[in-house]
C-alpha cells in the first residue's frame, strides 16, 4: 500500500519575520504500538517543541490508503481514501509538550492503514509551511469465517500442500462444508471444490486442503454454509530458500522495513526470504528521525534494522524528508535538491552510519529528483552526495552509496554525470523509462560496481516493463 501525496504549498517569503521559530520547531508522531481493531479506542501522541511566540494550534489528521494509479472504472483519479473522525487540534503554548489525541478506528474499506499528518497553524489559522507524517496499521474486525495458513503470507512451496486452518465462530464440534473456489490472475476460474469440516469440540480450527497443483498466484474465496466466506490470495512457489541454501539474491524489494511491531517484522521478512527477495530500499524520513539538530528518535529504525540483520535482509536506505532546521532556503521540499546546513547533513549521517555500521547496505541520496527550483540544482547535489559519502565512509568504509533514482529531465542526470557526480557514489539506480540497461550496463563497465533496477518488472516474454513495486 502506499501513503503518500497530500502536498502543500510553501512560501518563504510570507514567513521571512518567523523563520528562527520555524526551524527551531518541531512535531514527532507516536502512534499506537498494536494495528487497533475496528471499533476500538487508541490513542496517537504527538510530541513537540514550539519556539518561543505566541501559542500556537497543533492540527493532526488521519488520511486512509493513497489510490496512486486509478484503473479509470472503479476509481477515476489520485485520491485518499478518506474516513470520518480523525481529525483533531489542540492549542499548545511555547516550549515542549506531548498531546495525546483519542479515537475510534472507523469501518475501513480498501486497506488497513491511517496516514498522520501533523501541523502547526498559527493564531490566524495559517498552516505553517512544513509538517511531518506517520503511519498506524489498523485491522478490520474479526469476521465468523477466519483463513490461516502455517506459511508466510499464504506461499507455498511446490512440495507444501495448500492447507489452511478454519476457524467458525460459534460453530465448536459442528460438521460443516467448506465450497471453495481459487481464481487466476485473468479473472478465470482455476479450481473449485468442497471439502467436509469437521470443527474440534474445543473451539480450534479445522484444516482445509486445496488440492491445486497449478503455479503462481490465484485469490480463494471460501464459503461455509450458515457461517459465512473469507477470501484471501495465496501462491505456489518454488523453494527459493533451498535453491539458493539461504544466500543472498541479486533481488530486493521496497519499503519492508516499516514501523510495526517485532512480530510485525519477523511476518514481512519471512516472506520475503521466502520469495527470494534479500535487498530493501526504504524511505527513511530525517524529520521523523532528527526532529531537531541532535535529537534523535531512532527506536523504530533500531528495531527494524535489527529485524533485517536477524533474516539476512540488506537495507539500501533512502534518507528523504529533511526538517525545516536543516533547510536554508525553505522549510518543505519534495523530489528535489535543497540548499541546505553542511554540517548538519555530515553530521547526521555520520551518526546513523556509525550506529550501524554493518546492517547498512547502502545509502541513497534523496529520491527521483527534478532541477527544482534551485538556482544550481547541480551544485546542490553534488555538493550533497560528496558530504554525504564522505560521511558515511568515514564511519563505516564497507557501505556503498547510490546517487537518487529517476534524475528527470534526462539532461539532469548528464549535467551531473558531467560535473563528477560518479566520483561520490558506488550505485546507478536505472529507473524504468530512464534507459536501456544493456547500454548502460556497457557505458559503466569497471566503473561501478552496483546498478539499482528501480520500478523495473519484466513479462512472461522477458521484456521489461513498469512495476510498481520495484526490483
Amino acid at each position: 500500500m502506499r501513503l503518500a501525496a497530500l502536498i502543500i504549498a510553501c512560501v518563504p517569503a510570507a514567513w521571512c519575520a518567523d523563520a528562527d521559530r520555524l526551524r527551531q520547531s518541531w512535531l514527532a508522531i507516536d502512534g499506537p504500538d498494536e494495528a487497533p481493531v475496528e471499533g476500538q479506542a487508541f490513542e496517537v501522541a504527538v510530541d513537540y517543541a514550539l519556539a518561543a511566540g505566541p501559542a500556537a494550534t497543533l492540527t493532526l489528521s488521519g488520511y486512509g490508503p493513497w489510490i496512486d494509479l486509478p484503473d479509470g472504472t472503479y476509481e477515476t483519479k489520485r485520491r485518499h481514501i478518506t474516513y470520518p473522525g480523525l481529525e483533531a487540534q489542540a492549542e499548545v503554548q511555547p516550549g515542549s509538550g506531548r498531546q495525546v489525541f483519542r479515537f475510534t478506528v472507523p469501518k475501513l474499506d480498501g486497506g488497513s492503514g491511517v496516514l498522520w499528518v501533523a501541523a502547526f497553524r498559527d493564531q490566524g489559522g495559517k498552516r505553517w509551511p512544513w509538517e511531518v507524517r506517520d503511519s498506524t496499521a489498523m485491522r478490520a474486525a474479526p469476521q465468523p469465517l477466519q483463513l490461516a495458513a502455517a506459511v508466510p503470507n499464504n506461499l507455498f512451496t511446490y512440495d507444501e500442500p495448500v492447507a489452511f486452518a478454519v476457524s467458525a465462530a460459534g460453530r465448536a464440534g459442528a460438521a460443516l462444508t467448506a465450497t471453495w473456489t481459487l481464481t487466476g490472475l485473468d479473472g478465470a476460474t482455476a479450481a473449485t471444490g468442497e471439502q467436509r469440516l469437521d470443527m474440534p469440540a474445543d473451539g480450534g480450527p479445522a484444516r482445509l486442503v486445496i488440492p491445486w497443483q497449478g503455479r503462481g498466484v490465484a485469490g480463494l474465496r471460501v464459503a461455509v454454509d450458515g457461517v459465512g466466506a473469507a477470501s484471501t490470495t495465496c501462491a505456489r512457489i518454488p523453494d527459493v530458500m533451498a535453491i539458493t541454501r539461504g544466500q543472498p539474491t541479486a533481488f530486493g524489494l521496497h519499503h519492508l522495513l516499516g514501523s510495526g511491531t517485532a512480530a510485525d517484522h519477523d511476518r514481512r521478512m519471512r516472506a520475503a526470504r521466502r520469495l527470494g527477495l534479500t535487498t530493501c530500499r526504504q524511505f527513511v524520513s530525517w524529520k521523523s528521525i532528527e526532529p531537531a539538530r541532535g535529537t534523535w528518535r531512532l527506536d523504530e529504525l533500531d528495531l527494524a534494522l535489527a529485524k533485517a540483520a536477524e533474516h539476512g535482509i540488506r537495507p539500501l536506505l533512502c534518507l528523504v524528508d529533511p526538517p525545516a532546521w536543516a533547510m536554508r532556503e525553505r522549510y518543505n521540499v519534495h523530489f528535489e535538491p535543497f540548499a541546505f546546513d553542511e554540517a548538519g547533513w555530515s553530521d547526521a549521517v555520520g551518526t546513523l552510519t556509525r550506529r550501524y555500521a554493518g546492517r547498512i547496505e547502502a545509502w541513497e541520496w534523496l529520491n527521483e529528483i527534478v532541477p527544482g527550483s534551485e538556482a544550481d540544482p547541480i551544485a546542490i547535489y553534488l555538493r550533497l552526495c560528496e558530504l554525504g559519502t564522505a560521511a558515511a565512509k568515514a564511519a563505516d568504509p564497507q557501505v556503498r552509496t547510490a546517487l537518487a533514482g529517476g534524475l528527470w529531465p534526462r539532461s539532469f542526470r548528464q549535467g551531473l554525470l558531467a560535473a563528477g557526480i560518479a566520483r561520490h557514489v558506488d550505485i546507478l539506480p536505472i529507473h524504468y523509462g530512464g534507459g536501456d540497461v544493456v547500454e548502460w550496463c556497457r557505458k559503466l563497465r569497471g566503473r561501478l560496481p552496483f546498478i539499482h533496477l528501480k520500478d523495473y518488472g519484466f513479462t512472461k516474454e522477458n521484456k521489461p516493463t513498469y512495476c510498481e513495486i520495484g526490483a
